[in-house]
Order: structure tokens, then C-alpha cells, then sequence
């Protein structure tokens, strides 16, 4: 899976600086629009609720891959496109500040919330993985039942270190709204 994220990651970057610059444009517009309006509260609020749905979206789907017959590579197919996306997401944060403040945005924004989400996603996918291992027997290609309680429990345990994320990306994203108000005043 993280072989995966990297080269969803590479990907991104690519994808991004192999673009049209209308695409860029309306990348850019959309993120520095979500930062003019960050200091409303509604939109902090927004940032953890938005989150939470999005997360438990995603752990939701990853548990659906994992009961398919095909779910192992769905599960590593969605870490890609994870990695795709912050691929992209670092490109357009460079583009808004440059180099030396792309740097310092890109650590907060990304690294710092990924440090925790990502090793939580990891393990929620390789739990999923685990399951799909074990509800397959891959000779037969037969539906085994197990228990789903032993997953669900290591599934809320990630869920809690990602909501822990969450709220580090809110409070990272605070601060960013402010430096680039700063900047461009």
C-alpha cells in the first residue's frame, strides 16, 4: 500500500505539471477560495465534518473491497489515487507559494496530517486485506464466514488516530489560511 501512495504521489505531481494552465487556474482558484473564507467558523466547522463523512466514507468502501473477490487490489487501487491526490495537491500548494513557502505550507498541510492519517489508513487497509484473506479461500473461491469483530475493532481504533488527523489538518489549515492572507495583503 505505500508503495502505492508513492506512486499515486509521483503521479500527482506529474499529472498536475502536465496540465493545461486552465486546469491549474481553476485548482488554484478552488483552494485559495476555501482559504479567503477559512476564517468564517462555519467553514473550521465544516473542516472536521467534511472529514469525519469523507473518512467513514472511505473506511466504508475499503470494507466493501475487502468482502470482493478482487478487494486486495481495489484496496491497493485506492491508495493510488489517495496518493494521486496529494500528488496534486502538494503541486498546486507550490504553485500558490513558491518554493520556500510552498516548503513550509507543504509541511504543515501535508506531511504533519499525513505523519498520522496515513499510517491509520494503512493499517485500516491492511486490516481489510487481512480480512479479505480470510473470508476467501483462494483455492476454491468460496465465501468463508468469520467474524467481523476482531476487524471492526481495529477499524475504529484507526478511525480514532484518523479523527485525530482530522483535527490536526483543521488546526494546520487555520494557520495556512492566515499566512497566506498575510502574504498576499
Amino acid at each position: 500500500m505505500l508503495v502505492s501512495i508513492i506512486a499515486g504521489i509521483i503521479a500527482g505531481v506529474l499529472l498536475y505539471n502536465f496540465s493545461v494552465k486552465e486546469e491549474k487556474t481553476i485548482l488554484r482558484e478552488q483552494i485559495i477560495g476555501v482559504m479567503q473564507s477559512y476564517g468564517k467558523e462555519v467553514i473550521k466547522t465544516n473542516v472536521i465534518y467534511n472529514g469525519i463523512k469523507n473518512n467513514v466514507g472511505y473506511i466504508l468502501m475499503l470494507f466493501i473491497f475487502s468482502i470482493m473477490m478482487f478487494g486486495n487490489f481495489l484496496i491497493c487501487f485506492w491508495f493510488a489515487i489517495k496518493g494521486i491526490a496529494i500528488g496534486i495537491y502538494i503541486s498546486i500548494l507550490f504553485g500558490m507559494f513558491g518554493p520556500w513557502w510552498g516548503i513550509l505550507i507543504t509541511v504543515m498541510l501535508v506531511i504533519l496530517v499525513n505523519i498520522v492519517y496515513l499510517p491509520a489508513m494503512i493499517y485500516i487497509g491492511t486490516t481489510f486485506i487481512d480480512y479479505n484473506s480470510s473470508v476467501f479461500d483462494k483455492e476454491k473461491n468460496k465465501f468463508k464466514n468469520r467474524t467481523l469483530s476482531g476487524t471492526l475493532v481495529k477499524t475504529m481504533f484507526g478511525m480514532g488516530i484518523i479523527l485525530s488527523s482530522i483535527i490536526l489538518e483543521s488546526i494546520m489549515s487555520n494557520w495556512v489560511a492566515k499566512i497566506y492572507i498575510s502574504i498576499n495583503k
